[in-house]
């Protein structure tokens, strides 16, 4: 997205992120004019906007009629936990929130199929500056995801997925759980990936080179921050193309590399 942005001649400021989302008050104190934000599941830590942080959000974006929010809503359909969390798009009063989505993990990569949802006041600036632009979207392709839309077909779809990743989510977490203190991991509440910290003295960079040694790559958190910090060394862990015997098999192997130990048997 940063690249997007920037290739666009459009300057990008970072702003950081805690364990209830964006810090809005460090965005007020920018001189930003937009956010860009995927409050479902921040990637890559996994953290869900907190309410009042929704709420701080909309009331910065409100304070000016050129200021927008472009919300990205990565991650919205599997939620595991809690209550269905209301987009910004919805809670929002003053046409001032521009929302992203796609189709991407709730069907599959291959449709190539996204949309946006702009503020009224916008269409007229949109239509001027996109006359030159059409879909590539195979138009087949876009009656067919309506129609399975209007029959009701991608609903039930939906309620099924998030039953296998809630399970899959729940086979990941519960084994490490039996790690104890170890390590400890965020960003479960939603989403096909958490966010695992080891407690170790060694670096990232270490554990990732010893793991790539036994032949196995991670991904660190460090590749995506914009600045260095003294936080344990943590990686994003994915299972959204895993089955649960590949997580039971996975994360042993990985942390007999690390020589990490359970101190509990999984539930």
């Amino acid at each position: 997205t940063k690249h997007v942005f920037t290739e666009n001649y459009r300057k990008t400021i970072p702003i950081a992120v805690d364990h209830e989302g964006l810090d809005v008050k460090a965005l007020q104190r920018s001189d930003a004019s937009i956010a860009y934000v995927t409050p479902s599941h921040q990637f890559p830590t996994g953290t869900v906007l907190s309410a009042a942080r929704r709420t701080a959000l909309l009331n910065w974006a409100a304070s000016n009629p050129e200021f927008f929010i472009i919300e990205d809503d990565y991650d919205s359909e599997f939620r595991y936990r809690g209550r269905p969390i209301p987009s910004l798009q919805g809670m929002d009063k003053g046409e001032n929130v521009i929302y992203l989505s796609t189709f991407t993990k709730s069907l599959m990569p291959s449709m190539r199929i996204a949309y946006m949802v702009l503020p009224p006041r916008l269409l007229d600036t949109y239509r001027q500056a996109f006359i030159p632009y059409s879909s590539s979207v195979p138009r087949i392709d876009q009656h067919i995801l309506a129609r399975f839309m209007a029959d009701g077909q991608f609903s039930r779809h939906l309620n099924r997925m998030r039953k296998i990743y809630r399970r899959k989510m729940h086979t990941l977490t519960n084994l490490l759980k039996s790690y104890g203190s170890n390590i400890s991991f965020s960003g479960d509440e939603a989403g096909m990936h958490v966010l695992l910290h080891i407690h170790t003295t060694r670096t990232e960079k270490e554990l990732i080179s010893e793991a790539l040694q036994s032949g196995i790559k991670v991904r660190g958190l460090d590749t995506y921050k914009v600045t260095p910090d003294q936080s344990p060394p943590s990686f994003l862990i994915g299972f959204g193309g895993l089955t649960e015997n590949d997580i039971k098999r996975a994360i042993p192997k990985l942390f007999d590399v690390w020589n990490i130990k359970k101190t509990a048997i999984p539930e």
